[in-house]
């Protein structure tokens, strides 16, 4: 990005010095974060998706079917978004996950389509959904993954609807980003250095949203990308040496998932996601996943990972980060057959999918791939 060039060739040569392509955990030291805050603070909308993204996005829906037809699947899901009552504070058990997934899925779609087709009725729903979820008493501290995603569906839903809102409804949303979501966060909680997919997805969490109102608490956003950047990487470590990712494939979507979104995030916001996506066991997971994914679309599913492939748009992430077309194989072959159907957007991060493809796909070369790690797998194919 622009703003960043003064220093942005100094700062990707010292990162990469720091954080080490074999996984090694390296401190990123609180001096390397600031400095990438200093540049101007980027105009909303800037997590994961840019005015200039969107309006790439826009010229691709045009010209391209299979983008068109996802994008009609993104409005259509909107549409029916537009009938149903917003999110109420209704605990599963010691949960409040399901309807925090649900806010975020809500939220995600309604304001891609906004942003695609400038209805404002995907904008005032969006609005409402969010100042619904604002009001509730807490996200449920207590189980951090319910913050962690509610907190991700108000940070997307704020900086992409960003302008648009209304006074109040944007005073409100911005209020309980940082009251229920980032505050609740700020302490050194287990999953900050966990080696899991709550590392991932909390610290995944707390990044969107302090990126979000970067604006307003610009201290507290170093403080927590800090943390982040470093904490992530012990869950990180997990993929080492070649991707395999020991708490399976279903898992691997999670966990990755929140993962991609916050060095996507880091990226769109300061230009850099600290070498991160460099790491080399990380970057070669989307291997691992095209590798346990069987051609009926059925996973290797283990330890307690569900039976069958779903649409991911991480995989198109990996592909375009990476430059290997051949990584989002098995989801192009999904896309064809389920194009244009609500299949394609069933996943809550499904919109996401439209920011990262690139319209490339090959036939994978390798019939065999292992990888190593703390829980080993290997895979054997035919064709």
């Amino acid at each position: 990005m622009k703003r960043y060039g003064i220093f942005f060739c100094g700062l990707f040569l010292t990162v990469l010095s720091l954080v080490s392509a074999s996984g090694e955990v390296r401190e990123i030291p609180m001096s390397l974060v600031s400095e990438a805050f200093s540049g101007e603070v980027p105009p909303h909308p800037r997590l994961l998706i840019t005015e200039q993204a969107m309006a790439e996005i826009k010229g691709l829906v045009g010209r391209d079917e299979l983008a068109k037809g996802f994008a009609d699947a993104v409005v259509e899901k909107a549409d029916r978004i537009l009938k149903e009552p917003p999110v109420e504070r209704v605990m599963t058990g010691r949960r409040l996950l399901g309807v925090s997934r649900k806010c975020l899925d809500r939220v995600i779609h309604l304001a891609f389509a906004y942003r695609l087709t400038g209805n404002r009725a995907y904008l005032e729903r969006g609005e409402m959904e969010m100042v619904a979820a604002s009001g509730f008493s807490d996200w449920n501290p207590s189980h951090f993954l319910d913050v962690a995603e509610m907190t991700s569906a108000l940070a997307i839903g704020y900086d992409w609807f960003y302008h648009d809102l209304s006074d109040e409804g944007r005073k409100v949303i911005q209020s309980a980003i940082r009251q229920k979501g980032l505050e609740p966060g700020r302490g050194n909680a287990g999953w900050v250095r966990g080696n899991n997919n709550w590392n991932q997805v909390c610290n995944g969490g707390m990044v969107l949203g302090v990126l979000a109102i970067l604006e307003d608490e610009p201290e507290l956003a170093k403080t927590l990308v800090h943390r982040a950047v470093n904490g992530v990487q012990v869950a990180m470590e997990e993929y080492e040496p070649d991707g395999a990712y020991p708490e399976g494939p279903g898992y691997w979507v999670y966990g990755t998932s929140f993962n991609v979104m916050l060095l996507a995030a880091l990226e769109t916001v300061l230009g850099t996601d600290f070498g991160l996506s460099e790491k080399g066991g990380y970057a070669a997971s989307a291997d691992y996943y095209m590798h346990v994914t069987g051609p009926t679309g059925d996973y290797f599913n283990y330890p307690d990972s569900g039976r069958r492939e779903g649409f991911q748009p991480a995989v198109f992430w990996f592909s375009r980060r990476f430059d290997r077309p051949e990584l989002n194989w098995h989801q192009m072959r999904l896309w064809r057959q389920q194009n244009g159907s609500s299949r394609m957007v069933a996943s809550r991060l499904a919109p996401l999918t439209l920011a990262w493809y690139t319209g490339k796909t090959a036939v994978p070369q390798q019939h065999a791939w292992m990888g190593r790690g703390a829980n080993p797998v290997a895979a054997f194919r035919s064709s």
